[in-house]
């Protein structure tokens, strides 16, 4: 019995020719016709040797080929490209202010002005609801990222030796419980 399921209806990308997508497609057309005129440029402008014509070549195709093939997460290759980078080399530092609260003011326009800067951050937030937590700047640190993956290598390490000693606390019991057997059998006869 064979049943067939249908792909998701967001992950469909129309095929116009030889199975590749217009992206796919217009990408591969790109990279090759720019390969080409790269080659050609080197070979015979430049005269440069055919291996590292190659390089030049592969260098200049791979992120047009990249851009029309990789796709992670559903998403093409520059969105998650720039998401990367961002997450790498963006900003780690979460910046929390606390703006004036009502109550240091005396005047009624600077209260009405504080309560409307308050509500404008997210700080805000935090004080309404846990007026008693302080906010505080903090910072993602190389030593700190350093010292949590170093505890979750521990407990990793830790989980793992608990699931090899159950593993053989459940194999002795297993041979056990097959001497027990075997010993009954053997009486019986």
């Amino acid at each position: 019995m064979h049943a067939s399921i249908p792909k998701e209806i967001t992950e469909y990308h129309e095929k116009i020719m030889f199975g590749l997508s217009i992206r796919q497609l217009l990408c591969f057309a790109v990279a090759i016709l720019g390969g080409a005129a790269t080659w050609f440029f080197c070979a015979k402008l430049l005269r440069l040797p055919f291996d590292l014509i190659s390089y030049v070549v592969i260098a200049e195709a791979a992120p047009l080929m990249a851009l029309g093939f990789i796709r992670k997460d559903g998403q093409p290759f520059e969105k998650y490209a720039s998401l990367v980078i961002r997450h790498r080399f963006g900003r780690l530092r979460l910046n929390f202010t606390a703006a004036p609260r009502d109550s240091d003011a005396t005047d009624p326009a600077v209260k009405a002005a504080a309560r409307r800067e308050r509500r404008k951050s997210h700080v805000w937030f935090a004080e309404k609801t846990h007026p008693q937590y302080e906010c505080q700047r903090f910072e993602v640190t190389k030593k700190e990222r350093k010292r949590k993956r170093k505890a979750a290598q521990r407990k990793i390490a830790a989980a793992r030796q608990e699931y090899r000693a159950a593993k053989r606390s459940a194999k002795k019991a297993a041979a056990a419980a097959g001497r027990a057997e075997k010993h009954l059998s053997m009486h019986q006869v």
